[in-house]
């Protein structure tokens, strides 16, 4: 006998079933009852499946593909965090399209996307950075020598690791097997994330001065695949070490404020270096309200099973590292077009 769910069962706390003819389809003893497509409390599930002692229900558990696939569309205590990061991903994407777009070598297309916002409107850049300069992004239809290759490892760091986060939350419910891979993809994709952001500030800071540039940009790229390393270990990934999880990304977020500080100080009295390191700040202080909130499971931790669908820990986490990365977004665009003023060309 093959049983048949259209809608996944809801098992309350108490461990009873709520499923119309589902208790007297149990009664039958069938095999094919063991992996049922229903929703568990906490305390039934495996334990590769357990991460968060506080979210009491609604997960999934060893679901067919097929079905995990069509749970994008169903509401469990997975939705939100699959949702932020799938609508990040694709706001990401339609902000690399528009910087292709905004390409010198594109700029016979520029006339479409400078209908869509104004410069003042977008950036709120200082006034000497946007002055008597065309479309959303002043100074960029220019066919100067500025590289915009940082810009698009950035984007591309950004769009890898909110996909892989969404694609994470979404299949880790299939098997143990899966979600071992794609957790150990979601850290590593979380490190890369890290390292690419490094690339808009500490090039475009540092364009003049390779060997700054050159020493800087090792150093992350050294870190990300340490912590990457790091991250495929087993252990990683046990709830027991969610903080050092969060103190491992953390730190090396962390390490750009010797970058951020140094170029603050090289770039002094200039405008962008005022504006950009406010903006720096903002970002780690927005990451860094994310990492601990994750790291302490609040506010879960304090009302236990009241998060469960939406506001716990992790939805928090998600929606600040899309406003992160769009604070960061807009920094690197500031970098971008101070550096079509200047006078310096690449070395």
């Amino acid at each position: 006998m093959v049983l048949k769910v259209d809608q996944p069962s809801v098992v309350s706390c108490s461990g009873r079933l709520h499923s119309p003819g589902l208790r007297q389809r149990l009664s039958d003893g069938s095999a094919s009852l063991q992996k049922q497509v229903r929703l568990f409390c906490y305390h039934e599930l495996p334990d590769w499946c357990k991460g968060n002692e506080y979210i009491l229900r609604h997960y999934r558990a060893d679901w067919p593909l097929t079905r995990t696939i069509l749970s994008v569309f169903e509401v469990h205590n997975e939705t939100l965090n699959i949702w932020t990061h799938l609508l990040g991903f694709i706001l990401f994407a339609w902000l690399t399209y528009i910087a292709v777009l905004e390409h010198p070598g594109f700029a016979s297309t520029s006339s479409g996307a400078q209908s869509i916002v104004t410069t003042q409107q977008a950036y709120n850049l200082p006034p000497d950075l946007s002055t008597d300069l065309p479309g959303p992004f002043p100074g960029l239809f220019s066919h100067s020598s500025v590289p915009r290759w940082p810009l698009f490892v950035f984007l591309w760091g950004a769009m890898v690791c909110l996909l892989t986060s969404a694609s994470c939350h979404w299949f880790c419910c299939h098997c143990q097997t899966t979600n071992s891979i794609v957790w150990k993809l979601d850290y590593l994709a979380i490190a890369g994330l890290v390292c690419t952001s490094f690339f808009p500030p500490v090039y475009y800071a540092f364009m003049c001065e390779p060997v700054w540039r050159n020493m800087y940009l090792s150093a992350i790229v050294i870190l990300s695949l340490a912590t990457g390393v790091i991250s495929l270990f087993p252990k990683f990934n046990h709830p027991t070490y969610q903080p050092l999880r969060a103190g491992v990304f953390s730190g090396m977020a962390l390490s750009g404020i010797v970058p951020c500080l140094h170029k603050a100080a090289f770039l002094h009295p200039e405008p962008i270096a005022y504006f950009t390191t406010a903006a720096e700040l903002a970002m780690g202080f927005v990451y860094l309200i994310g990492a601990v909130v994750y790291a302490t499971k609040v506010p879960e931790k304090w009302l236990p099973g009241r998060f469960d669908i939406i506001g716990h820990s992790h939805q928090i986490l998600h929606v600040l590292v899309v406003v992160g990365a769009c604070i960061h977004y807009n920094t690197a665009w500031a970098y971008v077009t101070w550096r079509e003023q200047s006078s310096c060309v690449p070395k």
